[in-house]
């Protein structure tokens, strides 16, 4: 696979660091292999740091790989992408809000955590 992906298991979230570069095929498979790890982990929050991620995506790999995440990630009660600062677009985003998937981008670490524990 042309990705890793490293999970850390914390007392209240799970934190995984996808660092890489490959086709969009290839994250999204990377995207399917981190949901169907995800429904055995204790907790439903989930912090994805995406900075190690080499390759820049075209916006519509970014709705695909938004419309996969949505799909493969819904289950969890909230998660957080850290991306570098200039690759926010927030179009994987909303494509993945759009499938039911409580996502929020960050460029900060901290404010993604801060967010992921926000009571609704």
């Amino acid at each position: 696979m042309a990705y890793t992906c490293e999970i850390e298991l914390r007392p209240d979230h799970v934190r995984a660091a996808i660092a890489g570069s490959g086709t969009v095929e290839e994250f999204i498979s990377m995207v399917q292999w981190l949901g169907a790890r995800s429904v055995t982990w204790r907790s439903s929050v989930l912090l994805v740091d995406l900075r190690g991620v080499e390759t820049v995506y075209t916006f519509t790999e970014q709705l695909m790989i938004g419309r996969a995440v949505g799909v493969n990630l819904r289950h969890l009660r909230r998660h957080a992408a850290v991306v570098r600062a200039e690759r926010i677009t927030h179009v994987g985003e909303k494509a993945a809000q759009h499938e039911g998937s409580p996502l929020r981008v960050f460029a900060d670490e901290k404010e993604a955590a801060a967010w992921l524990f926000e009571t609704d």
